[in-house]
């Protein structure tokens, strides 16, 4: 029941957020919204040790010919992580647009402070991370913060990726025999394109 509750909330704001996208000026080029979805997944992850949290959906789309990924999360980091959350992206896809509300809920902030994005070698699974650091100075209620992240991924290099995409969502953080242990909870979850026919 508590799954039901906190997906009916989520759902309505990754179409307010995506609507947010199409509809509202950037100066920078939106990512084609307007796309066929042809498959979705939800994850929803939460840490022990740090008491961290995210969820959401991962939504698999295609728009006349070209694949795209979107993801939409809801997440609240506690004041005693200090590791956030972390998505990992799989070669052959790139990160084409990012925007987060963490720590203080201002979407029209875009607070680019809290989101970053690391390439890793080109040999590895994951080439691109993209991660949502705590901001441990700033807490509305003095026990954590929360926000929403909207990822959109579209193919390297117009290439064609392979019909799964698998990407790694993690959280939270602990202290093991006095070592730092970053994302100790994590899953991996796949969409799959073959489902466009």
């Amino acid at each position: 029941m508590k799954k039901i509750i906190y997906f009916v909330p989520l759902f309505a704001i990754a179409v307010i957020l995506l609507a947010f996208l199409v509809f509202c000026p950037f100066d920078q080029q939106l990512p084609d919204t307007n796309f066929e979805t042809v498959d979705i997944t939800h994850f929803d992850l939460y840490d022990n040790a740090s008491g961290s949290w995210v969820q959401g959906a991962m939504f698999a789309g295609v728009s006349e010919g070209t694949r795209q990924v979107v993801i939409t999360a809801h997440l609240w980091l506690s004041s005693k992580d200090f590791g956030g959350v972390e998505f990992g992206i799989p070669q052959g896809w790139v990160v084409t647009e990012k925007y987060s509300s963490y720590p203080d809920g201002d979407i029209d902030a875009r607070p680019e402070y809290y989101i970053s994005e690391w390439r890793t070698g080109s040999s590895l699974k994951y080439t691109s991370l993209v991660r949502i650091t705590p901001d441990l100075n700033f807490s509305s209620l003095g026990e954590g913060n929360e926000g929403y992240v909207v990822l959109v991924l579209q193919p390297e290099d117009d290439a064609h990726p392979t019909e799964e995409c698998r990407i790694l969502v993690s959280v939270g953080s602990e202290m093991v025999n006095n070592t730092s242990v970053i994302h100790p909870t994590y899953n991996k979850y796949s969409l799959n394109f073959s489902l466009s026919g």
